[in-house]
């Protein structure tokens, strides 16, 4: 068995977020203060600034974060009326429609790579557009629920507070949005993950160190049931004839499982498989799959982890590069003798019709183990022999013009 590459990724997670508290903010006075740091002044750099909120009161139009103030605040979002307000030096970069936000938890992620804006929802982006304004406000305080003069407080709750200054892609805010961070992760200067519950600090979780403080604002339970699945490691190795993915999760609520993606080089996603879940768990629980017969090349793997509602959410991609074998070759079957199976493995440097066929000593044939078109690979098949007798056996390969013979002995 060849193996090609193997890359395992670590995904360190530690607690669902429904296990958590949050900050409430009353919509009327409640704001938090942290004080000004040259951490966030991004110049005309990258950044990601995300959250989990849960809005209840529809005030008209509330501060949910804020550096600065009106109109020249160096980066603030606000909600109006349905729309979310993204600004950035002063302008605003997006207005896009936020949909369905009030009274249910959602997650949204403000970025800019380049002079490339995204909001995102959920996960999946909402709204894109252009802006390159210079932020490099470091006399401010960050406030989270209000903003500097404006009053405009936020009413709901606040989880999960995340500054990075890189612009996180989709995949990786996919990736852990349901999960708390270690708080150490490249790019990450700011995390407030809200999980201690008590006290009038708001302790930054990452090496910042930019603790804030709270104004008003109450510690409540987390209620948000969002997808509740700690995915501890997940990787792809490339076999003789197959890529085997191995994940594992820490714990799990109401998992209803995953389905299995696929992507070739320039190809769109492709479910190939479902792994049923363990539905609830607070043991690790080890999954695999093997995808059979594929192609030569680079592949590309996620998995789309299912809750029993409906919801879902991806992992991060691995990756594996599947090679053409450099001949045509039957190897011998192992175990020789064997009772009561044995496997048979080959190789096809090019896409062709295959036959693998089993024959007695007579000439006849026993069994057909492969009839088909095969991409260029390597391949292997199972020999059961439950009702032969013992004795010797041939197996002969074929593939275009080529073909191959070995023998091999069956002792009962």
């Amino acid at each position: 068995m060849k193996i090609y590459l193997l890359l395992s990724l670590l995904i360190l997670t530690y607690a669902a977020k429904a296990q958590n508290y949050a900050l409430s903010f009353n919509g009327t006075s409640d704001y938090v203060t942290i004080p000004a740091s040259s951490s966030w002044a991004f110049g005309t750099g990258n950044f990601t600034v995300e959250w989990w909120q849960y809005e209840t009161d529809g005030n008209a139009h509330p501060r949910i974060f804020s550096i600065g103030s009106y109109p020249s605040a160096s980066i603030a979002i606000s909600i109006e009326s349905g729309t979310i307000y993204c600004w950035l030096g002063g302008t605003i970069a997006l207005s896009p429609s936020l949909g369905t936000y009030e009274n249910t938890w959602v997650h949204l992620a403000y970025t800019r790579s380049g002079s490339t804006v995204n909001i995102y929802k959920n996960g999946t982006l909402l709204s894109t557009g252009t802006n390159s304004n210079n932020i490099n406000n470091t006399s401010n305080p960050l406030y989270l629920g209000n903003e500097e003069i404006s009053g405009s407080f936020y009413g709901g709750y606040l989880d999960e507070v995340r500054i990075w200054n890189i612009a996180r892609t989709q995949a990786q805010i996919q990736a852990n949005m349901n999960s708390v961070l270690v708080g150490n992760e490249s790019g990450l200067v700011a995390y407030y993950n809200m999980n201690y519950g008590s006290g009038t600090i708001l302790s930054d979780n990452s090496s910042g160190g930019h603790n804030g403080t709270i104004n008003g604002a109450l510690w409540v339970i987390n209620t948000n049931p969002s997808l509740p699945v700690e995915l501890k490691s997940f990787s792809a190795r490339a076999n003789s004839s197959y890529v085997t993915l191995n994940w594992e999760t820490a714990t799990e609520v109401n998992n209803h499982g995953f389905n299995i993606e696929r992507r070739f080089q320039d190809f769109e996603w492709i479910q190939i498989g479902f792994v049923q879940g363990s539905g609830n768990s607070n043991s690790p629980k080890t999954y695999s799959f093997n995808d059979k017969n594929i192609s030569t090349g680079k592949v590309e793997y996620r998995l789309k982890q299912l809750d029993n509602d409906g919801r879902f959410k991806y992992s991060d991609i691995v990756e594996v590069n599947v090679k053409t074998p450099a001949s045509f070759e039957l190897n011998q079957n192992y175990p020789n003798p064997f009772n009561p199976s044995t496997v048979i493995s080959y190789s096809v440097p090019f896409a062709s019709n295959v036959k693998l066929s089993i024959y007695n000593t007579l000439g006849q044939t026993v069994k057909v183990l492969e009839s088909g078109f095969k991409p260029a690979g390597d391949y292997s098949a199972t020999f059961n022999t439950t009702g032969l007798p013992s004795g010797v056996y041939f197996y002969k390969l074929e593939a275009g013009q080529l073909s191959q013979i070995k023998k091999m002995t069956l002792m009962k």
